[in-house]
């Protein structure tokens, strides 16, 4: 009657390990033995010996043995899997054979990690208008909690959302805090994006919507600090004769008033993002180019002469701010104050003695570029109300700004943010079309660029152009105006 087996010590079992690992450190060169030392180590029925023979095995492949390039992906997933556990410490236990080992496969493993991740991405940006495929390539993206897999996940579930599964919304707003802060830090971004080129084009559809919750967002503040109520009168004046007594100078300065923090996306959706450890992964992509579709755009804008005019040169401080020649007695005083007014606001020309610049003053591609636009807008007020050029030129930078907002809001329901934007630009529409030609003139001199974008915003207004024709109403006045936008 045989005994049964003894139950093997923890620390004879340690020793057995180490001891196999030296016999197949011995036969590192010789990848027949090799083989076979392995294959005795992985006998031990032991996690550590399983570890070190994986370690080993990969030594093996990248020796050229066919037999462990053969089971390579078990022997990747297996240590895969303890280095995103971050637990091969005790697995070490102060070897310094399987440090070595394991040293030098980490950059293998962070490499293989790496392509995987990029080769799920292309996944899932080829499914992205299929809901099912798109939700079964998800489950290939990790390690989960990694901070650019978390990225492309808030963004693929923005995706599904749209697709009108409605738990991804819940996923989105998980992981909403990740976008802010990208939002927020281009190079923080940068980062998250990487070289993939569907996450590039995923983030730049979406950084609008972005702009347009941060615009509502200030501008909701704004309307919050100012006064509810009418203030009240100012006190009588009091006529008593005084001693003019000087006025103490400023010791210091006042004190500054602090910025408002960004604001969060609290308003946007509910925010459950929890403080994860996550790890940067720098990721190669692998064919990305070849799954991106050849995108729809608009029609293109005419094009532009081949060389447009040069700027004018003024020649002494009498001459009229308005580039080009007007007919008949030229512009009226106020119209030339509105020129000038907005030269110096939008620099649209240089200094006398500078050459005009090659930047867009008129770019409005940043947020911060439209809202400067807009400031310029806001400021006019009531002033050359009664100037044709003044609103024909207003008419146009609003189209202008309202071309860069989307149709349509974050999970697909028209943009009522665009629709007031075109309402309120063709409140400015004139019927003065050498006006209007006045106006635009400064967008085409401002580069292709900046034309092709004023196309874009005045496509809506062919639509209501036709509108008005149909029904035979005046497309300057507030009737038709309104009836158009109740349709």
């Amino acid at each position: 009657m045989s005994k049964p087996p003894r139950a093997q010590h923890p620390k004879n079992t340690a020793d057995e390990v180490d001891t196999h690992v030296v016999r197949c450190a011995d036969a590192i060169k010789q990848p027949e033995r090799l083989t076979v030392e392995i294959e005795a180590l992985r006998a031990l029925d032991n996690p550590r010996a399983e570890f070190a023979a994986a370690l080993f095995d990969l030594e093996l492949a990248r020796r050229g043995d066919a037999g462990a390039k053969a089971n390579l992906p078990h022997t990747a997933d297996t240590l895969l899997t303890i280095w995103r556990d971050k637990q091969v410490g005790p697995l070490i236990d102060q070897n310094p054979t399987l440090r070595l080992l394991w040293d030098e496969a980490s950059a293998l493993l962070a490499q293989f990690e790496a392509s995987l991740f990029a080769q799920a991405l292309a996944r899932c940006y080829s499914s992205r208008t299929d809901a099912a495929a798109l939700a079964a390539q998800m489950e290939s993206l990790g390690p989960k909690g990694n901070r650019r897999v978390e990225f492309a996940l808030c963004l693929y579930h923005l995706e599904l959302a749209r697709l009108g599964v409605r738990e991804s919304r819940v996923a989105f707003a998980t992981r909403v805090e990740l976008i802010r802060e990208a939002y927020l830090s281009k190079d923080v971004a940068s980062q998250l994006v990487g070289e993939d080129e569907g996450l590039s084009a995923l983030w730049k559809d979406l950084v609008p919507y972005l702009d347009e919750f941060f615009d509502s967002a200030e501008e909701a503040d704004v309307e919050e600090e100012s006064p509810a109520a009418t203030p009240p009168p100012p006190p009588p004046l009091d006529l008593t004769p005084r001693p003019f007594v000087p006025a103490e100078p400023i010791a210091k300065p006042l004190p500054s008033v602090p910025r408002a923090p960004p604001p969060s996306f609290s308003d946007l959706m509910p925010s459950v993002a929890a403080d994860m450890a996550l790890d940067k992964v720098d990721v190669d992509v692998v064919g990305v180019e070849e799954l991106l579709p050849a995108g729809a755009h608009l029609p293109p804008p005419p094009p532009p002469p081949s060389l447009p005019p040069p700027a004018p040169q003024r020649t002494d401080e009498s001459f009229d701010i308005v580039e080009g020649e007007f007919l008949g007695d030229g512009p009226s005083s106020e119209c030339q104050a509105f020129w000038r007014h907005t030269e110096a606001e939008l620099l649209l020309l240089p200094p006398l003695d500078m050459p005009r610049s090659s930047v867009r003053v008129l770019m409005a591609e940043e947020r911060q570029d439209r809202k400067r636009l807009q400031g310029y807008l806001d400021g006019l007020g009531d002033r050359f109300k009664t100037v044709p050029e003044a609103a024909t030129f207003q008419c146009l930078l609003r189209l202008y700004l309202a071309g860069h907002l989307k149709d349509k809001s974050l999970f697909g329901a028209p943009n009522e943010k665009k629709k007031t934007a075109v309402k309120a630009a063709l409140e400015f529409l004139t019927a003065e079309p050498e006006a209007a030609g006045h106006g635009a003139v400064w967008f085409e001199l401002d580069g292709a660029e900046t034309s092709k974008r004023l196309w874009e915003g005045l496509t809506p207004m062919f639509g209501y152009l036709a509108f008005c024709a149909r029904q035979q109403l005046d497309p300057t006045t507030m009737e038709a105006r309104e009836l158009y936008f109740k349709t």
